[in-house]
């Protein structure tokens, strides 16, 4: 079952383009989607994905998860090192709320430097249990 993308996301993804100055978008811009596979980490349950796109100087990102409970804000971050590491943050990418990944601007990196650094989208249980991880991916 496919799912389509929210206009809200939609909306987002293209207000966001709007802002990057035509110089800097022609240099890196890669409007083709990288997913990053998110799984569910210690019998949680939750896994999905997230869609990361390079646009211009910066990343944009978004993504689902399942089985999240929906009273519960779990913050989520790109870590340095990949899943299972416990790297440094590197970036906050705000709360799943709902199953939801809001779509979060990233500066000073491209996919592909992430990708090298093998950094990883690290979801936590809670604001108070950020050592439980409950969802992971490898960028």
């Amino acid at each position: 079952m496919s799912r389509m993308p929210s206009s809200l996301a939609i909306a987002a993804t293209l207000f966001l383009a709007s802002m990057i100055p035509a110089s800097a978008a022609t240099k890196v811009d890669s409007f083709a989607p990288v997913f990053v596979k998110l799984s569910a980490v210690g019998g949680s349950g939750q896994s999905g994905s997230a869609i990361m796109r390079q646009l211009g100087p910066r990343i944009v990102i978004s993504g689902t998860v399942a089985n999240e409970l929906p009273t519960v804000l779990e913050p989520s971050y790109v870590h340095k090192g990949s899943c299972g590491t416990n790297g440094p943050i590197m970036h906050d990418l705000g709360s799943l709320t709902r199953g939801t990944l809001g779509t979060t601007v990233l500066s000073g990196f491209t996919i592909a430097q992430l990708h090298a650094m093998h950094a990883s989208i690290v979801i936590h249980k809670s604001d108070k249990a950020l050592r439980v991880v409950v969802s992971c991916g490898n960028i």
